[in-house]
């Protein structure tokens, strides 16, 4: 489990792969969630959940979010959760 989350931060490029049945959870914090980002806030990013892995997040998930921002989520058969209504 980890804080915050970002992946590809200011202009950067970033990738993160959940493999090999392994959990990722992102955004969970003592007192609270917090959001994760993929390509947040100019930079590019991608998510990919592998089969048999998973991932899940807090408050919610930013994709791509920003000027010039590039986010991609792929599930390749994993399992993602998202907050419901949010």
């Amino acid at each position: 489990m980890v804080g915050q989350l970002v992946i590809g931060d200011y202009g950067g490029a970033g990738e993160v792969i959940v493999t090999n049945g392994a959990s990722l959870q992102a955004g969970f914090t003592p007192g609270g969630g917090e959001w994760t980002g993929v390509g947040f806030p100019n930079g590019s990013g991608t998510l990919i959940v592998a089969p048999g892995s998973s991932f899940s997040c807090g408050s919610h998930l930013w994709v791509g979010n920003g000027a010039g921002a590039q986010g991609i989520v792929i599930d390749n058969g994993g399992a993602i959760s998202i907050p419901a209504g949010l």
